[in-house]
C-alpha cells in the first residue's frame, strides 16, 4: 500500500511539474504543438470574443518570454510525451468581488494581471458599477453579482440571522459564503462543469488547463481540491479549515455544499458551531466548508470524519449526507495555502514570473491578511 501511495503522488507531481513546464513555452510554440486554448463544449454560452482577448491580447503578446530564453526547457519538452488533448481545454479561473467600486491600486487587479500574464482565461463576478481598469478591458470576461442571485441565496441571508455575535467582521462574513451561491450559478447558466476558484488575494502563477488538471486528480483519486492538510486541524482542535479561496470546485459539488450550508444553519446542527466560537473564535466559511467536508468528504480512501477524529456523538448533529466526495489537499497539488512567498526557500524567477518553494514549482501565492500589499512586487518585474 505504501508504494502504491508513493506511486500515485510521483505521477501527481509529473503531472505538476509537466503543467509548470507547459507554462513556460511561448504562446507561439504552444499553437504549433496543437496546445492553443480552445472553447469547448461546457464553456458553448461564453463569449468567445472575451476567451480569445484573454489568450491572446494585448499583455499576452506584449509580456511573452523572449526568444531563445526557454531553450533548455523546450529541450526539456521535447522529452515529455505531450497530449494535445491535455491543454486544449482552459480552465476558467474565477474570482469573486463583491464591492461597488475596485480602485485601480487594489490587489484584485494585480491578481488578474498575474493570472493573465500566464495565459489563463479570467473571470470576474462583480457588481455592476465596477470600472474595470483600461488595460484590463478585454481581457477579462466580467458578470454582474447582482444578475445571479437565487431563492435559495435568499433564504441562506434569511437563515444567517442565527450566526449573530458568532461571526467577526459582517457583512464581509456572510458574502464570504454567497461567493459560493452566485459562483454555482454562473456555472449552472453556463454549464461549466469545473472552475478554479481563487479568493481575490491569491496570485496564480501558472497556466491553468482543465484537462491536464482534471488528468492530475484522477491519479490523485479526488474530485476537487480545497486546502484542509493543515495542523491542528482535527475537530477537537476547534481550528476547522477548509479553505477553499484556492479550489477546484465542480458544478455538483457546490450545489452540494451550497444546499448543506443552509441545513447546518438550522438549530441542531449549528450547535457544533456555537460549540467551536466557544473554543476557538470566530465561525466562517471555512468553518461551514469543514463541517461539509466531515459529512461528505474522503481524502485518500479515509473518510474525514475519521480522518479528523470526529466523536460520533457530534457527528450525529449534522444533516444526513447522500453524497460522498473525494477532496485533494491544494497544498499536496502545489499550490500556496498562506503567504508561501515569505517562507524559506521561495523564489521567483523575474524573467518567467514562475514562482518556486524548495525548488518545486509554487503554482499560486496567497497574499494573505497584512502581507496583501506584497503582491504589487510581483506584478511588474524586470
Amino acid at each position: 500500500m505504501a508504494a502504491l501511495e508513493a506511486a500515485r503522488k510521483l505521477i501527481v507531481g509529473v503531472i505538476i511539474v509537466y503543467l509548470m513546464i507547459l507554462s513556460l513555452v511561448p504562446e507561439t510554440k504552444r499553437r504549433r504543438i496543437g496546445l492553443k486554448h480552445a472553447v469547448v463544449e461546457h464553456h458553448h454560452h461564453e463569449n468567445k470574443t472575451a476567451v480569445a482577448h484573454v489568450a491572446s491580447g494585448p499583455a499576452a503578446a506584449r509580456e511573452a518570454p523572449r526568444v531563445g530564453e526557454n531553450r533548455s526547457l523546450a529541450s526539456l519538452h521535447k522529452t515529455v510525451n505531450v497530449s494535445a488533448a491535455l491543454q486544449r481545454a482552459p480552465l476558467y479561473l474565477v474570482y469573486v468581488y463583491f464591492a461597488n467600486s475596485i480602485p485601480p491600486d487594489h490587489y484584485q487587479w494585480a491578481s488578474i494581471r498575474i493570472a493573465l500574464y500566464h495565459g489563463n482565461s479570467v473571470l470576474l463576478v462583480t457588481y455592476k458599477a465596477v470600472a474595470v481598469p483600461r488595460d484590463l478591458s478585454g481581457q477579462v470576461t466580467i458578470l454582474f453579482a447582482e444578475e445571479l442571485e437565487t431563492e435559495l441565496l435568499r433564504l441562506f441571508r434569511q437563515k444567517y440571522a442565527v450566526t449573530q455575535g458568532t461571526t467577526q467582521k459582517e457583512p464581509w462574513e456572510r458574502q464570504n459564503m454567497e461567493r459560493f451561491f452566485v459562483l454555482h450559478e454562473m456555472m449552472e447558466r453556463r454549464r461549466m462543469s469545473h472552475v478554479f476558484y481563487a479568493d481575490s488575494d491569491v496570485a496564480v502563477t501558472s497556466l491553468l488547463s482543465l484537462d491536464a488538471m482534471k488528468h492530475a486528480m484522477k491519479h490523485a483519486e479526488c474530485d476537487s481540491m480545497l486546502s484542509f492538510k493543515n495542523d491542528n486541524n482535527t475537530f477537537a482542535d476547534a481550528v476547522w479549515v477548509g479553505w477553499a479561496g484556492t479550489a477546484i470546485l465542480t458544478r455538483a459539488l457546490l450545489k452540494d455544499f451550497i444546499s448543506y450550508s443552509v441545513k447546518l444553519l438550522e438549530p441542531e446542527p449549528f450547535v457544533l458551531l456555537k460549540w467551536k466560537f466557544q473554543l476557538k473564535p470566530y465561525v466562517c466559511d471555512m468553518s461551514i466548508w469543514y463541517l461539509f467536508m466531515v459529512a461528505h468528504g474522503v481524502y485518500s480512501g479515509v473518510p474525514l470524519s475519521e480522518y479528523w477524529s470526529v466523536p460520533p456523538a457530534r457527528h450525529k448533529l449534522l444533516p444526513p449526507s447522500a453524497s460522498k466526495w473525494r477532496f485533494c489537499d491544494s497544498v499536496e497539488m502545489g499550490f500556496d495555502h498562506m503567504r508561501g512567498h515569505r517562507k524559506p526557500g521561495f523564489v521567483f524567477d523575474r524573467k518567467t514570473r514562475r514562482a518556486f518553494l524548495n525548488k518545486k514549482p509554487l503554482l499560486s501565492i496567497h497574499f494573505q491578511g497584512d502581507s496583501k500589499r506584497d503582491i504589487f512586487e510581483y506584478v511588474s518585474v524586470s
